[in-house]
This record gives C-alpha cells, sequence and structure tokens, in this order.
C-alpha cells in the first residue's frame, strides 16, 4: 500500500521533471492552490472532504494536464477507500485528456495498471500493462514487463507470463551491468586521465619539434611528413580512448559474441605509446 501510495503521490513531480524536448502544458496558479490545498487534505487523511472537493474542482476550466493531475488525486483517494471502480474510472478518464505528455502518460498508465492488480481485473491490468511497453518504446522498464507477466499469472495464462518476466530478469541484469561499469569508471579514473594525456602529450611535443625545425630554417621534408603522420596518430588514438568510453559507459543490452583476444592484446600494447615495438601476439 505504501509504496502504491508513494508512486500516485509523485506524479505531479514525475511529469512536472519531464524531459526538455516535452512540451508539457502549464498549470495555472488558481488550479495549483487548489491542488496544494487538496493534498493538503489528503496528507491528513480527511478523504471525504478531498473527494468533495476534487470532484468540485473538476467542474472548473482546466486544460487536460491539470485535469489529468485531478484525476490522479481522485483516483488514489477512491483507491484508499478500496473503491477499486470508481478508481479505475478515473485513470481510464485521466488517459483520455488531450495532450498529455508522454511523462504523464506513463506515470498514469503504471499506477492504472498496479490498480488494477490490486482489484483483480486482471485484464485490463494487461491492457494498461500493454499500452505501457508501447508508450516507454527506447527506454523499456523491467517493472513494466513484471506487471504484465503478473496480468498474465492473475488470468491463469502462466506460459505468457514466462516471456515478460524474462526480459525483466534481463533489463535488471543490464542495469546492473551498467551501474557496474559507472563504477568502475570511477576507479579508473586516474588511468583513464593517463591514457588520455599520454596522445595529448605526445602531439605537443612533435608539434614542438616541428616548430624548432621551421624556426632554424631547417626543412626536411621527409622528417615533417612523419612528424605530421605520428601528430595524426596520436589524434586518433585519443579519439579512440574517448569512443571507447563512450560505448562502455553507454546503456545498452548485454551482448554474447565471439571475442578476439589478439585485437584486445594488440590495444594494450598500443596504450603503452610510439615507444612500444609492436609485434603480433602468439
Amino acid at each position: 500500500m505504501m509504496r502504491l501510495r508513494n508512486l500516485v503521490l509523485s506524479l505531479i513531480l514525475v511529469c512536472s521533471g519531464a524531459a526538455a524536448k516535452e512540451s508539457v502544458p502549464g498549470i495555472t496558479k488558481q488550479t495549483y492552490d487548489a491542488i496544494s490545498e487538496i493534498q493538503a487534505l489528503i496528507d491528513s487523511e480527511q478523504w471525504q472532504q478531498a473527494k468533495a472537493d476534487l470532484v468540485a474542482l473538476l467542474e472548473s476550466k482546466m486544460n487536460g494536464y491539470e485535469r489529468a493531475h485531478v484525476l490522479n488525486m481522485l483516483g488514489y483517494a477512491y483507491f484508499h477507500e478500496s473503491d477499486y471502480e470508481n478508481a479505475l474510472n478515473s485513470y481510464v478518464t485521466a488517459l483520455q485528456q488531450d495532450n498529455l505528455p508522454a511523462s504523464q502518460v506513463r506515470s498514469l498508465l503504471t499506477t492504472a495498471s498496479q490498480v488494477a492488480l490490486a482489484a483483480e481485473e486482471f485484464p485490463q491490468a494487461q491492457q494498461f500493462a500493454i499500452r505501457l511497453l508501447a508508450a516507454e518504446d527506447e527506454a523499456p522498464q523491467p517493472q513494466s514487463q513484471v506487471i504484465l507477466a503478473q496480468a498474465y499469472m492473475g488470468m491463469e495464462e502462466y506460459a505468457k507470463a514466462v516471456p515478460p518476466l524474462l526480459k525483466a530478469l534481463q533489463m535488471q541484469r543490464d542495469n546492473l551491468a551498467h551501474a557496474g561499469r559507472i563504477s568502475t569508471l570511477g576507479e579508473m579514473a586516474s588511468g583513464i586521465a593517463h591514457e588520455i594525456n599520454q596522445p595529448l602529450t605526445a602531439i605537443a611535443t612533435y608539434a614542438q619539434v616541428a616548430q624548432r625545425m621551421l624556426s632554424t630554417g631547417e626543412v626536411d621534408l621527409a622528417k615533417q611528413k612523419r612528424l605530421l603522420a605520428t601528430i595524426a596518430e596520436q589524434a586518433v588514438r585519443a579519439s579512440d580512448v574517448i569512443k571507447r568510453l563512450r560505448s562502455f559507459s553507454r546503456r545498452q543490452a548485454s551482448e554474447m559474441r565471439p571475442f578476439d583476444i589478439n585485437a584486445t592484446t594488440s590495444d594494450i600494447a598500443s596504450a603503452s605509446g610510439p615507444v612500444t615495438t609492436r609485434s603480433s601476439p602468439r
């Protein structure tokens, strides 16, 4: 109960923190003040008065974004009193509002699916979960897969519950792996700084040599070409380090594939710089 309560009450904050690319309608001061007063009633568990004020507020003129917030609060008030039918109707109506930002739709679908599970309305929970997964698109969440699996299990369709459970497990493994990579980057900070600094130092050194040669009037085209080639090589090396760091820290699905130990050994050898004598690993 407490977990669901926190989820529902956080909807406004979640939607207010939507990505900058999202076009999010504003809330008027009048509506904001009314919502704040009703939230105080909910916090003090004055449920009847809160419901009455929410119903009255819905009679006023509001945009879809505001109305969805009010309906979300009303749905929670109904849910607290185990009035699942009216709670679900509130969320369904909220989801029917126009011009809702994607973050608000996802939050409403998450809450509605959990309320449907609590009400043992498993087919409705399944529908909400499927819509939620579609809304998440490129950023699916393990929780959504678990909700879908719970809906299937509630309908005693156990075979259908297995795939989303396995997906949720894999997503959680990927999340843990990503967290581990980020932690590793922190531990490797000094080594990473060295890897980036080494080619930059080499570039500066070779550029200074080239400048001195030019300032003395020495024109050795072959030597100048070698210096420029070395500078270009070190620039590419620094770029490769940065690209690999980005790839390492990126959130991505786990992938099993063949591992080329020779290529990896060559990468390690090149890390010591141009003074290393390269040879093919055996």
